[in-house]
């Protein structure tokens, strides 16, 4: 019976005493009347015989509204609920308790020595108190937001052992550091509950419910009418109390395609307050290797809701892999205030500038501009004909500038195109040796080759015009290769000429808008012809001028701007495996490695502080499908990695990108590595067929969402939801525990009970009214 009542220690003999005392005195008023011999009383009593049935009914039924006038205002002082988890236990049946725990960064979130995962954790451990103190068969499951597929308990009967466990099990609970979708849990949990078909289910979904996970929330609300229509009681429990401020790092980039030892590297950080209030000076701390440098980046001043970008530059001695760090003081969440980031340093970046006519000599002019003093810029060009291009290895180059090269064996062809597929840039300049019917058939190849538009027969002298085509020869796009020539700040690109350039075939579309290829018009000639070209081709870019690299064809190369464009150039072809993957915690690594490369034995060390242990693995081969047609097919080499190396870098190929090569069966060593929580930087340690170690870094980092600290209201909630939800979702406050024994509001029929003792007092008085005795104010006045 106490399971019934919140205050059941009212219930018991006071409260038979009470629901006895109508009796009472109903029997004591019985007792009152004395028989009396009376004539006129005796009519009365002859009278009374023939309605004693009626009336005994009515006195009754008069009796019954009291009993229950008393009763009623027992269950009110008793606190009687109608629990329907309670009503199963009493009848018998299953309860199952679904929790889904978030454990994505922002549950770090920290304040009076406690954050949201312990409250969390502390919830649960409540749920299961209560639930033993209830009694019954009651079950649970524990659904990690992280891992939804891998739940750390599925449907424990739920005892004194187990409560016993689980608390042990409960410490030692980490919070993740990454960023999971609430849609991806109600999924989880859908699907879970769908399976058992009979008791009473319980989703409690403990979160700190922040503004953003809200925001789009079609489709969490779409999951919750769901479970709704299932059966499930939907329980939305809070554990942040209230909103903190909060400074995150949320993002650390550079140059780092074209890092070379000596060199300077820029770096460029960017930091969010997501606090309600302006902060001012920061300082952030960097470190190379795990070594703090003597250098501090300064943040003036932080509004409220806005970011802040820092650049700084960092030079690397030695040549190979090396960690870079960016640290913020701590705050209430301390897991966004730092960002890791991996860089490949060169000795030097190599390029190889091939000449088709070595007479003119024009390899001197980006060999000037890019190698004028190597320890200075990090380049080294090396000047050869196009034989170089298949008689030598040139895998370890960065880029090739092809310049005015009058055509291509087939076997420098097969080279050159193996070289852009796996990731290397390519330019070519135009020039008189040109041999246009080659270019058509063997490069551009129907718009499948390296080489990205048909040319015309003959190259074509650009006539000034000041009257038909006024100003000056270059029409600049913006493109991020071209951001430093443009503006009032270089005047001379008002001064450069183009005298001659290879126009393209007259069929030809110029329009980028109504083409449909990858090919870009980056610049263009005042007659609308185009001079700078951009395509993918395989993972590689090609940046084709229809002009000369020399003088021949243009004054470009006399002007001071020519060394800037050619560094951002290079920024912009170079490799893209020399980036090595930035990814969010929690992302998997999956490799798909060439056997005929690499050995079994695989070694993934995580970050030192992360207190997980290195992965010792030995991975024989399967077969697998390579990548489809229409997609990236990845290196020459048959290596595979998925598609999530780098928040931003662009190292996947167009759907309709040529260079890429139909989906065949293959054998391939596949790895997936999914502990990956912790940020840092991650080491896969591989052994090639020649037994040297090769490595691959991965840096692991923070959801950049997490940071934003913002809640959302219980009211934005209920509008989230809709009037018909509301009422079916229960949103409990964080740091509220009456739900765990019953005492919701919402479950608590106070109001109900009150509007039954209205009804029923209403009844009793009518029905007393009518049994009593009323004179007649005539009789009443003699």
């Amino acid at each position: 019976m106490g399971s019934w009542f919140l205050n059941a220690t009212f219930l018991g003999w006071g409260a038979a005493a009470m629901v006895s005392a109508p009796v009472l005195i109903h029997l004591i008023n019985r007792y009152r009347f004395r028989r009396v011999e009376f004539a006129a009383m005796e009519f009365l009593l002859a009278s009374q015989q023939r309605n004693r049935r009626r009336v005994m009914v009515e006195q009754l039924l008069l009796l019954l509204l009291r009993i229950l006038l008393v009763m009623g205002l027992i269950a009110l002082i008793a606190r009687m609920v109608l629990d329907p988890s309670t009503l199963a236990l009493l009848q018998g049946a299953d309860v199952h308790h679904v929790v889904l725990l978030d454990d994505t960064a922002s549950m770090q979130d920290e304040w009076n020595e406690t954050n949201g995962f312990d409250e969390g954790k502390a919830v649960i451990d409540g749920l299961v108190a209560a639930s033993l103190a209830e009694g019954g068969a009651q079950r649970l499951t524990v659904l990690r937001l992280s891992r939804v597929t891998q739940p750390d308990y599925l449907e424990q009967r739920i005892d004194r052992a187990f409560q016993g466990e689980l608390t042990s099990r409960l410490e030692s609970l980490q919070c993740s550091f990454g960023t999971v979708d609430l849609s991806e849990g109600l999924d989880a949990a859908a699907q879970l509950l769908a399976k058992q078909s009979t008791g009473v289910k319980h989703l409690h979904v403990v979160s700190d419910f922040r503004q953003h996970d809200w925001q789009d929330s079609s489709r969490l609300v779409e999951q919750i009418e769901q479970l709704d229509a299932d059966g499930v009681t939907v329980n939305l429990v809070r554990t942040v109390p209230d909103r903190h401020a909060n400074l995150a790092v949320i993002e650390l980039e550079g140059e780092l395609q074209v890092a070379s030892a000596g060199v300077p590297v820029k770096l460029t950080t960017t930091v969010a307050n997501h606090g309600e209030a302006l902060v001012g000076r920061v300082n952030l701390a960097v470190s190379v290797d795990g070594e703090r440098l003597p250098l501090e980046v300064t943040v003036e001043r932080l509004d409220a809701g806005k970011t802040v970008e820092q650049s700084f530059e960092v030079t690397f001695d030695n040549p190979g892999k090396h960690r870079v760090e960016v640290t913020l003081p701590g705050d209430a969440l301390r897991a966004d205030n730092i960002r890791h980031l991996a860089v490949e340093v060169a000795g030097a970046n190599r390029v190889l500038v091939v000449e088709g006519d070595p007479s003119a000599q024009e390899g001197i002019f980006p060999t000037l501009a890019l190698a004028a003093n190597p320890q200075a810029s990090g380049y080294r060009t090396v000047v050869a004909t196009p034989d170089y291009l298949y008689r030598q290895n040139i895998d370890g180059f960065q880029s090739i500038l092809m310049l005015n090269v009058a055509e291509l064996t087939p076997d420098a062809v097969e080279s050159l195109e193996a070289f852009v597929r796996d990731g290397g840039g390519l330019v070519w300049y135009a020039g008189d040796s040109i041999n246009p019917a080659s270019y058509n058939t063997l490069l551009y190849a129907e718009g499948k080759g390296l080489f990205p538009v048909p040319l015309a027969d003959a190259p074509r002298e650009l006539v000034r015009d000041e009257v038909a085509a006024p100003g000056p020869d270059l029409k600049l796009t913006e493109h991020p290769m071209l951001a430093g020539l443009q503006g009032q700040d270089n005047p001379e690109i008002e001064a450069t000429r183009v005298f001659r350039y290879f126009p393209v075939s007259d069929d030809w579309q110029k329009d980028d808008r109504q083409r449909n290829d990858t090919v870009r018009t980056i610049a263009s000639l005042r007659t609308r012809d185009p001079l700078l070209l951009e395509h993918r081709f395989g993972r590689g870019r090609v940046i084709t001028c229809l002009t000369s690299c020399g003088t021949g064809w243009t004054n470009f190369p006399q002007y001071r701007s020519f060394v800037p464009f050619h560094f951002e150039l290079q920024k912009y072809i170079s490799r893209a495996d020399r980036v090595m993957p930035r990814r969010e915690s929690g992302a998997p690594i999956h490799l798909e490695l060439d056997p005929a490369r690499f050995g079994p034995a695989i070694r993934i060390e995580p970050p030192k502080n992360s207190g997980q242990v290195t992965a010792e693995l030995q991975v024989q081969p399967e077969a697998v499908r390579t990548t489809p047609a229409g997609t990236n097919p990845g290196p020459k080499n048959g290596d595979q990695e998925d598609a999530a190396d780098d928040e931003k870098s662009e190292t996947r190929t167009e759907a309709t990108s040529p260079g890429q090569s139909d989906a065949t069966p293959t054998l391939r060593r596949v790895i997936d590595y999914d502990r990956t929580d912790y940020p840092g930087v991650y080491r896969v340690r591989l052994i090639d067929a020649g037994d040297v170690t090769v490595e691959r870094w991965y840096a692991y980092n923070t959801g950049r969402d997490e940071g934003r600290m913002a809640l959302i209201a219980t009211g934005g909630i209920h509008k989230a939801l809709g009037p018909e939800l509301t009422d079916e979702v229960r949103i409990q406050e964080a740091g509220a525990t009456e739900w765990l024994s019953g005492e919701e509001s919402d479950r608590d029929i106070r109001e109900w009970i009150l509007g039954l003792l209205v009804l029923v007092m209403l009844a009793e008085q009518m029905m007393a009214y009518r049994l009593s005795y009323h004179p007649s104010a005539a009789g009443g006045g003699k």
